[in-house]
């Protein structure tokens, strides 16, 4: 049972998703801001950044799956999806 406050949450996400889904459609890129989030521990220092839910339920994403980070350069970072599949994007 989802809460209504959930509900919105989805809806938000969805709407916005499909808005950038339609600058696809027409050859725009799309962007989504993420913050990355610094956990300390005694052992170790971690980086941890969140994949929006409305970008992974779109493309299918699931639990497990593989991706890999692409350097570019220092300021542009490529998630690329180790296993391929189809486009979920008609041309």
């Amino acid at each position: 049972i989802y809460t209504i406050s959930k509900i919105i949450q989805y809806y938000s996400a969805i709407k916005y998703f499909y808005t950038q889904f339609n600058k696809i459609k027409r050859g725009c890129l799309v962007g989504y801001v993420v913050k990355i989030q610094r956990v300390e521990r005694p052992t170790n220092k971690s980086f941890y950044i969140n994949f929006p839910a409305a970008i992974a339920e779109s493309a299918n994403v699931e639990k497990g799956e593989e991706f890999e980070w692409l350097i570019e350069d220092r300021n542009t970072f490529v998630l690329k999806r180790k296993k391929k599949v189809d486009s979920f994007v008609k041309n």
